[in-house]
């Protein structure tokens, strides 16, 4: 379906993005055991489900993607409270 296509799109995109802050933590100084996701309603989604995807191979195989070579450290969903 058109959703499932951009979920898989979007899931992509995020573990294509960690794999550059990987590969270019050098250049830029970055503390990739440091790294926290985070989002608010559907980005919190997306972030969970990368997050899930990263910390499971089943679901790697599942979203047709290579882990990137770092792991987040924690995961936070943000929640609005009224």
């Amino acid at each position: 379906s058109n959703t499932t296509s951009l979920v898989e799109a979007v899931s992509s995109e995020i573990i294509m993005t960690l794999k550059f802050v990987a590969k270019t933590k050098n250049k830029y100084f970055w503390n990739i055991d440091q790294i926290i996701f985070t989002g608010d309603s559907a980005g919190g989604h997306l972030a969970g489900l990368v997050y899930a995807i990263i910390k499971q191979p089943e679901l790697c195989k599942v979203y047709n993607v290579q882990p990137p070579e770092i792991m987040i450290r924690e995961f936070c969903y943000m929640v609005e409270m009224i």
